[in-house]
């Protein structure tokens, strides 16, 4: 019979339950699709190059545990406010409140754990698609993956189902502490707790302040070392939290006694928002430091991507050096957009390897030059190389000799007029060196051409061009990127869901404030835009924050990267852009859950 009751239920709000599956599906995704990798050890010390890999992914799901305990908890608000009245209706009714608790166990168990394991199996879908593609995106070869782990399906089912037991018991108790009037009228009641001017601005105050303090912290992190990091963590915690509470609401409470508030449906909004920001406040902090972390890693990711062709083309002037190229080589050199190429050709004899003055004359053998600025990404210029310092012993005849064929390697260089070098008998050979106008765009390219390169160089024993030291680079980079933006991209979809479920959790109350509006003769359009503008503060607010945050931390990758800001821009308009996709998405579900029943045109 409980059963039934509860089928029922989820039958006649199928659309509203839909919404409540489908989030608690991605969030069990997300939360198993991280799980696979961090709990896989072996994988992360295969594909990362630092030493704390291990404990930074066990830091991430640390944090994603509990994004999950405030994303399953939010999620239980929003089934329990859609369920509450009828709760309410079948006490009137004379149901026993055990029975009512057994009701609440049945739907909250089923709705959890079978979005749970849907959730499992579309993070592995997930998991072994998008880091594949991720991989591939930025060319870097992942080892030892396995989307189906035993430990991270187990650990994500017991994850899951203590956070189901907990929202159940609390529900159940919430609900016997209740009196049955307040059951039923329970989307009535205030929350709203006024707080003085003066506590305000002094909130501000301590919030800056704590702030200040936080981002010092990591702008000293080469002395405080991890001390930083935990300083920095408490520090902005608070002092955003202090902010967006109270900075928010002396700003709308300052805009009220304005003109601005008199149009429109401004001064409902801003009572809207300055009634529940209290109860935001929390949720706006935690989604304003994820979306600091999010963005922060996505930077440093891509900041990574772009890096990794810059340090291989400031390791030496040409691409790729080959000697005596067969025609299935030229022909691949043919297909590389080539900004450079030259043809040295050279003659061994003994202990002496001969070259034409005339060659090195009209394409002189070249150099990258120093860069003064070693945070710079700007591409690498170039200096000609006199022919008498490739005859004596110095950096320009080890930079030419090292991309000479290994056999004539340790000969000595002897440079002839072009009639003598016409008449000297010896092994003849040509050295062709390459310069391409974009590596990341010449890759395909250049994984071809590289099986003529030597033995050595295939191997990776030799990084005498561009090419092998990208290979070089890419092997200890790589997996940073990869970090940066797998944990970016998975503290993104988690921080905007838990922020959708926040707002939708409250679309019983706001459904009836509305309507009355609608009663009084607004009109749809004024409606919409108040509905537009209250979401949109709430999900610009840790934006504006986080963009911020990330603006100001990134100085502590100086030491780190070139340039931590030379991607900064791209990685804010991306991210913003995706954030913006959830916005527009919850805008979308919160207008027909609240919208539906008022008037159109």
């Amino acid at each position: 019979m409980l059963l039934k009751l509860g089928l029922t239920g989820i039958r006649r709000r199928l659309a509203d339950y839909l919404i409540l599956f489908s989030g608690l599906i991605i969030s069990s995704a997300i939360f198993y699709l991280f799980m696979s990798i961090a709990t896989n050890e072996h994988f992360l010390k295969q594909n990362i190059s630092i030493s704390l890999v291990t404990q930074v992914f066990y830091f991430g799901v640390v944090l994603l545990t509990v994004i999950a305990i405030v994303y399953v908890w939010y999620a239980q608000s929003f089934l329990l406010q859609m369920r509450l009245q009828d709760y309410g209706m079948l006490l009137t009714f004379g149901a026993r409140r055990s029975k009512i608790d057994q009701l609440i166990m049945i739907e909250t168990f089923v709705i959890q754990f079978g979005s749970t394991i849907i959730g499992i199996i579309v993070g592995a879908v997930l998991t072994q698609f998008a880091s594949g593609a991720l991989a591939k995106m930025i060319d870097f070869k992942l080892t030892g993956l396995n989307v189906g782990s035993v430990t991270s399906v187990v650990t994500t089912l017991v994850i899951f189902f203590i956070l189901a037991l907990f929202c159940a018991i609390t529900s159940i108790i919430s609900i016997h502490r209740k009196p049955l009037t307040q059951i039923i009228h329970a989307q009535q009641q205030a929350n709203q707790r006024m707080v003085t001017t003066n506590k305000l601005f002094a909130g501000v105050i301590v919030g800056i302040v704590l702030l200040a303090v936080g981002f010092i912290a990591m702008d000293r992190i080469e002395q405080l070392r991890l001390m930083a990091i935990v300083i920095a963590l408490v520090t902005i915690c608070f002092g955003s939290y202090l902010l967006i509470g109270s900075l928010f609401t002396l700003i709308i409470r300052l805009l009220r006694k304005t003109s601005f508030s008199s149009k429109n449906l401004r001064k409902f909004t801003m009572g809207q928002l300055e009634f529940r920001i209290g109860s935001y406040t929390r949720i706006l902090t935690m989604v304003t430091i994820l979306f600091s972390l999010a963005l922060g890693a996505i930077t440093v990711g891509t900041g990574y991507y772009q890096q990794i062709p810059v340090v291989s083309e400031r390791a030496s002037a040409y691409t790729m050096n080959l000697t005596n190229p067969s025609t299935k080589a030229q022909k691949l050199i043919k297909e590389l957009n080539v900004q450079k190429k030259v043809v040295y050709h050279q003659i061994s004899a003994g202990k002496y390897v001969y070259y034409n003055q005339a060659e090195l004359k009209q394409q002189p053998f070249q150099m990258v030059r120093t860069i003064k600025d070693t945070t710079s990404v700007s591409a690498p210029t170039y200096r000609n190389i006199p022919n008498e310092k490739l005859i004596q012993s110095g950096t320009e005849q080890a930079m030419f000799k090292e991309l000479q064929d290994p056999s004539v390697r340790n000969k000595e260089i002897i440079i002839l007029t072009p009639a003598k070098f016409k008449a000297q008998t010896g092994k003849r050979a040509a050295l062709t060196l390459i310069r391409v106008k974009d590596l990341h765009a010449s890759l395909p390219v250049l994984k071809k051409l590289a099986k003529y390169q030597t033995a050595a160089q295939q191997s990776g024993m030799e990084t005498s061009n561009g090419y092998n030291m990208y290979l070089v680079a890419n092997s200890m980079f790589g997996g940073l990127e990869f970090m940066g933006l797998f944990l970016g991209i998975a503290f993104l979809t988690m921080l905007a869901s838990c922020l959708m479920f926040k707002v939708l959790s409250g679309t019983r109350a706001d459904q009836r404030r509305y309507h009355v509006l609608n009663n009084i003769g607004a009109s749809q359009r004024q409606l919409d835009w108040a509905l537009v503008t209250e979401i949109g503060t709430l999900f610009i607010i840790p934006a504006v924050l986080g963009v911020s945050y990330v603006a100001l931390g990134l100085r502590m990758f100086t030491k780190l990267m070139l340039s931590p800001y030379h991607t900064f821009g791209m990685a804010s308009l991306m991210f913003v852009g995706c954030y913006a996709v959830y916005y527009v998405v919850t805008v979308v579900i919160y207008r027909q859950l609240v919208l539906k029943d008022t008037k159109r045109g």
